[in-house]
């Protein structure tokens, strides 16, 4: 009897293997700000907790912030907001960033941001990176808005999205995750209409594949 139990407890483990994903991990240092075109907001009482991804191409949009104490006095300094973009599957992401003692020196890494992701093998990340800049008021700035307007432009860090046209005429945007232009756009396509079929259609479907 223990072994039938033991038996279906590994058969029940094999069945459903856990789903692979990408655990961004914060520190005091980074400020997140958009993930993959959505606006994150830091867990209040929580400021290193970890971001729990898909597997896949990553955008990330954040700050590099930072302090200096002088005597009673404390300097707070923000980066520019910088622009990421990786791919990473089934693995943790952690930020690497030099050690500042003084003030001109994060101003120095804002102008030239060097910095490096690496995975839980302490292995560099491959990443491409811009900015969001914006010279006008800073205060209530809309980030999607602009990282959105930042991935029509050709940048190297841009997140490549291909638009179509649903039969009620409202376009929805699809993001490829991809790094080149038009690969994967067929299959994004395809499991797009496939999820947004009826049951009746998606048999037809699969018994037209399964014909190929």
């Amino acid at each position: 009897m223990k072994k039938a139990i033991l038996a279906g407890a590994i058969i029940a483990a094999t069945a459903f293997p856990v789903a692979a994903q990408v655990d961004l991990k914060l520190n005091q240092n980074v400020d997140l700000l958009v993930v993959n075109g959505k606006e994150y907001s830091r867990p209040l009482f929580d400021r290193n907790a970890d971001v729990t991804l898909p597997d896949g191409t990553q955008q990330i949009a954040f700050r590099y912030v930072t302090a200096f104490r002088s005597g009673k006095n404390q300097t707070n300094f923000e980066s520019d907001v910088i622009v990421a973009k990786f791919d990473a599957a089934d693995t943790s992401v952690s930020f690497k960033f030099p050690e500042f003692r003084r003030l001109d020196q994060a101003k120095a890494f804002n102008n030239d941001p060097q910095w490096s992701l690496v995975n839980a093998e302490g292995n560099a990340i491959a990443f491409t990176q811009g900015k969001l800049i914006n010279y006008g008021v800073q205060v209530g700035r809309d980030l999607v808005a602009e990282l959105s307007r930042f991935n029509t432009e050709g940048h190297p860090a841009s997140l490549h999205t291909v638009t179509i046209t649903l039969p009620e005429n409202v376009s929805e945007t699809v993001a490829a995750t991809t790094a080149k232009d038009g690969e994967n756009v067929a299959e994004e396509m395809l499991l797009f209409w496939y999820n947004k079929a009826d049951e009746a259609t998606k048999a037809r479907f699969k018994a037209y594949v399964n014909q190929k």
